[in-house]
């Protein structure tokens, strides 16, 4: 597909080989210390995590760019104490509302990290960081490879503020009070093949994810949807499984203005994507659409989804008369 091979290419730069460690950290010792005892030039540095448990009680944050952090799979968990109302990992900006600027090329993999079910979503003392396990605030070339995500408060992965260039690879992510992957103002994006399931929401949301490429995931018994996209362009869901989904496989809507009376920003439905192969079976909906006047499929300019041999055991819903056709496939299945 023309799409996935510009994405591939626009990411080739992503992946960085793994490096020798630059230092260790053992069981016991602060891993932020260690990433502040980093040199402060931005040049290539790797921390390495041996195994063990490693009890924190605040968050972790990364604001510097060139850093791998890695550890020996499970056996290297991050654990947060219970009744700390904070994220787990900050990648980039945390201290101001809008990230004053971009972190670049950071390589989190083979760790376990775990938050906390506690009270609040958002973190008392910075209302607009939620409390999610992994956090990436205007980072671009940022991978997630073999790690272990549970026990999030909000979601387990969270993406925004004009993130770019992420690859998620390889994760097991589930146990989160939202959903298990959050794309918010995120572009070029490549997932594939982690798991996302058992997430009392979406296995995946996005608030505005463009030109992403997700693809031999297994996205199955989730709260709410397989996929929620509002107010998303130009992306390609391939050969993933999504299957036992409380709600729709793949739900596509708007940006919401007001939820009550539940309104649309105008002309933000969710266009132009490109749905093939994928299996989805057991959910209540293969897929279906949430529009209204303010923004729907019959309004001028609006590129129609692509819905191309997928294999789906339940109905799809869609509401062409009143709203145009906002998929290829018919409205029943």
């Amino acid at each position: 597909m023309r799409k996935a091979v510009f994405l591939w290419a626009s990411l080739a730069l992503a992946a960085p080989l793994a490096q020798a460690c630059n230092q260790n950290v053992a069981p016991g010792q602060s891993i932020q210390a260690a990433i502040d005892a980093l040199p402060k030039d931005n040049s290539p540095q790797t921390l390495c995590l041996q195994a063990g448990t490693y009890n924190i009680d605040g968050l972790l944050h990364i604001d510097r760019s060139n850093i791998t952090l890695s550890g020996a799979g499970d056996a290297s968990h991050i654990l947060m104490r219970d009744d700390v109302e904070q994220p787990v990992l900050v990648i980039g900006d945390y201290q101001h509302p809008e990230p004053q600027a971009a972190i670049r090329n950071v390589v989190i993999e083979n760790l376990k990290l775990t938050g906390n079910h506690s009270a609040k979503e958002f973190m008392p003392a910075l209302p607009y960081l939620s409390n999610s396990v992994v956090i990436v605030r205007r980072g671009e070339q940022i991978v997630f490879r073999n790690l272990t995500l549970d026990r999030c408060r909000s979601a387990c992965l969270l993406t925004e503020r004009q993130s770019s260039n992420v690859r998620i690879e390889q994760n097991r992510i589930t146990g989160a009070m939202w959903d298990g992957v959050s794309f918010n103002s995120t572009r070029f994006v490549v997932m594939r093949g982690n798991s996302v399931s058992h997430n009392v929401a979406a296995a995946i949301t996005a608030e505005n994810l463009e030109d992403s490429y997700i693809s031999n995931n297994q996205l199955v018994d989730n709260g709410s949807h397989g996929a929620y996209l509002s107010n998303s362009y130009r992306n390609v869901f391939e050969d993933n499984t999504i299957n036992n989904n409380k709600q729709a496989g793949i739900y596509l809507t708007c940006a919401i203005r007001t939820r009550s009376p539940l309104i649309c920003w105008d002309n933000s439905m969710s266009a132009d994507n490109t749905f093939k192969d994928n299996t989805l079976n057991d959910n209540t909906f293969g897929y279906a659409v949430g529009v209204d006047s303010a923004a729907n499929c019959a309004k001028p300019g609006f590129k129609i989804n692509v819905w191309k041999d997928n294999h789906s055991n339940g109905p799809n819903q869609q509401y062409p008369a009143l709203f145009g056709r906002c998929t290829t496939a018919d409205p029943e299945s």
